[in-house]
């Protein structure tokens, strides 16, 4: 799809701007929300960022993909709820939510595009917002942030990101978040190293790497795997004194390693690669030919840098800072005080120097100016960029250069490892009968050509209102004025016990033909159409049995309107975490006066979130399919449980 992507040059919108072009998507038009007065940084908005706005006028300078502005005032952030409804009304007209939508609008009739991208990764406040108006114009959401781990999100920011280096040795406080960067990473693959090494070991007389012996196995992992002259054979420094900053010095040396991992076999990369040869280079100075060729991929890469922060443990010294640079801190803050380390609480806020877009040019940082100087004794500490554009050498290959990046995005894998666990179990221990025995079924088969007829029952269970069974009077009539006697009786049950559609939690619909889906989501839709942005969950499944095409259920509260009775999840946008709903449904709603919190979930199918195609294994083999497509449904399920915060599962037992 063609898409509009929402700046607000950060790395989150950035981000998910790889991301959008990695699964296939085109971005043809970038979009931001600014002051009204260009004079002002920061607004406090409920919604946008715009503090270090003034850099994003300059993205014509940089990029050859146009920008379209909005503009917002102070003091317009009206409606705070959690939800952003679609109704007409006075207060949302002055919504800076509406300037927003306005914009949309307007790019919407000068572009042609299908989706917008988003980089929120936790803010339900801004996704709904995105997507309400999104819903407005027949608009797709691309969040492929959404509900990511954010100790991994920012790890995987930090190895596509520039790399600073070192100027000179006076300069060693600089190197430490260069090092660490590559420290991480080191660490990560010796532990995949250590996992493959340990079956050997245990049939030699080298000691199996535990998890205890962890200096021990760091100075065994160098000196095999790295052949770092470091240790240089000597026996003094092979003894139980080697410590972590021992370790740190190693990486030091071996910073360039990164560089010569691309071009080898990943499984050999480590064992034959010597850094004693580039260890020279570490120091070099930023003007020199060794420097502008270890660098010369970092000329697209994304770089973030800290514009404001707002938490405890970051100040003044943090702004300017890149990703890297800050990743270790925000990790460290993250144990202490559980503080975000994408900065999604608002800690902290960043604008984008240098990206993959920047087809042109990027920003060179010479200074910056403090805007908020912990003046209101807030911890908040804010800055403008002093920048000067630097052109990009023209390659008639750029797009070669874009697609050799985004080969070094990481996408999550579908499933995590508990579920390859779960599936490798299942695949391993069941023996499955998908066709029942003829003993077992051959005395309850009989004859439901015509279906079976049930009587509709209206029954309160104190403050829910169960309907149940509504069929078709006339199940010859065409499908369309099935669906509208269906709808109809329900209206009348609703208008009768004085509610009204807002106030049902969840449907069962049941159809005779699945094909029907289609038509009858449109006749569904019309019925819950302008409910608001939680409209009830919905399970959806096939019965020949059922009298007519189609049979409804369902489930109301009975409270008052006028407070907020239900909450819920409502994801409309394209991600990695879950399937987006397709219809006009809420994928979990709870009532908000129920003390036990029970929810009502949509329908779970193997969808794959990230293509919102039913999964397909490659296999032959029709039991392990089976397994692969049951344990991503309950991925699916566990994921949205867990969102809500829900801990138990509600079952029923046979009793037989």
């Amino acid at each position: 799809m063609k898409f509009l992507a929402l700046v607000s040059g950060g790395k989150d919108s950035h981000y998910n701007i790889m991301h959008c072009l990695k699964n296939g998507h085109e971005l043809v038009v970038m979009a931001n929300i600014r002051p009204l007065d260009l004079n002002k940084q920061e607004l406090d908005s409920f919604m946008f960022q715009t503090c270090g706005h003034d850099l994003i006028e300059k993205y014509p300078l940089v990029s050859s993909i146009p920008i379209e502005f909005g503009s917002i005032e102070p003091d317009t952030s009206l409606i705070t709820s959690l939800t952003y409804d679609n109704e007409e009304g006075k207060e949302k007209s002055n919504d800076e939510i509406e300037q927003l939508f306005d914009l949309l609008q307007k790019c919407k009739q000068k572009y042609n595009f299908d989706a917008v991208s988003v980089g929120a990764i936790l803010s339900s406040y801004q996704r709904n917002r995105v997507e309400a108006c999104c819903s407005r114009l027949g608009l797709k959401v691309l969040s492929y942030l959404w509900q990511r781990n954010q100790k991994e999100l920012m790890k995987e920011m930090c190895l596509v990101s520039k790399q600073p280096l070192p100027e000179n040795e006076e300069e060693e406080e600089e190197e430490e978040s260069t090092r660490s960067n590559h420290y991480h990473e080191v660490l990560e693959k010796y532990d995949s190293w250590k996992k493959k090494q340990n079956d050997i070991r245990r049939s030699s007389n080298l000691d199996i790497y535990e998890e205890g012996d962890d200096e021990i196995s760091y100075r065994r992992y160098c000196k095999e795997e790295f052949e770092v002259s470091y240790f240089g054979g000597n026996k003094q420094q092979e003894d139980e004194s080697f410590n972590i900053k021992n370790y740190e010095e190693v990486l030091k040396k071996s910073y360039f390693w990164k560089q010569k991992k691309e071009t080898e076999n990943e499984d050999d990369t480590m064992r034959s690669f010597n850094t004693n040869k580039y260890a020279s280079n570490y120091k070099k100075d930023e003007g020199s030919e060794d420097y502008k060729k270890v660098n010369e991929n970092d000329i697209n890469k994304l770089d973030a840098r800290i514009i404001k922060t707002a938490a405890i443990g970051l100040d003044k010294t943090d702004l300017g800072k890149s990703l890297p640079q800050i990743r270790d801190k925000m990790e460290n803050l993250n144990r202490m005080y559980d503080v975000h380390i994408c900065g999604e609480g608002g800690e902290f806020e960043t604008m984008v120097l240098n990206s993959p877009i920047f087809d042109k040019g990027y920003f060179k940082l010479k200074n910056f100016k403090m805007e908020n100087n912990n003046d209101n004794f807030d911890q908040v500490y804010s800055c403008t960029f002093d920048v000067e554009v630097v052109a990009k050498e023209k390659k008639s290959d750029r797009n070669f250069d874009l697609i050799k990046y985004l080969e070094t995005i990481t996408s999550p894998k579908l499933f995590e490892n508990k579920w390859e666990i779960l599936k490798n179990c299942v695949s391993k221990e069941s023996k499955l009968t998908f066709l029942p025995k003829e003993s077992k079924t051959k005395n309850v088969l009989i004859d439901l050509k015509d279906g079976i007829k049930l009587s509709s029952t209206v029954c309160k269970i104190g403050d829910l209102l169960h309907i149940q069974n509504i069929q078709p009077l006339n199940p010859t009539a065409s499908l369309d004025q099935q669906c509208g006697e269906v709808f109809k009786q329900l209206f009348d049950i609703l208008h009768k016990n004085n509610i009204s559609k807002r106030q049902i939690l969840t449907t069962t619909v049941s159809l005779k033909n699945i094909s029907n889906f289609a038509n009858v989501n449109v006749n569904y839709s019309k019925f819950f159409a302008k409910i608001g942005s939680l409209p009830p969950s919905r399970a959806c499944i096939g019965n020949k049995h059922i009298f007519g095409e189609l049979q409804l259920s369902c489930i109301a509260t009975l409270c008052e309107q006028k407070e907020p009775f239900k909450d819920g999840i409502h994801v409309q946008g394209i991600s990695y975490w879950n399937p987006c709903n397709i219809g006009p449904y809420s994928q979990v709603i709870f009532p908000r006066t129920q003390p036990n919190k029970i929810a009502y979930m949509a329908g779970q199918i193997p969808l794959i979130p990230d293509t919102m195609k039913l999964n397909k294994p490659e296999t032959n083999d029709l039991q392990e399919e089976w397994i692969e497509n049951t344990v991503l449904t309950l991925r699916n399920y566990d994921h949205l449980k867990n969102l809500v915060g829900l801990k138990h599962n509600l079952q029923t037992k046979d009793k037989m």
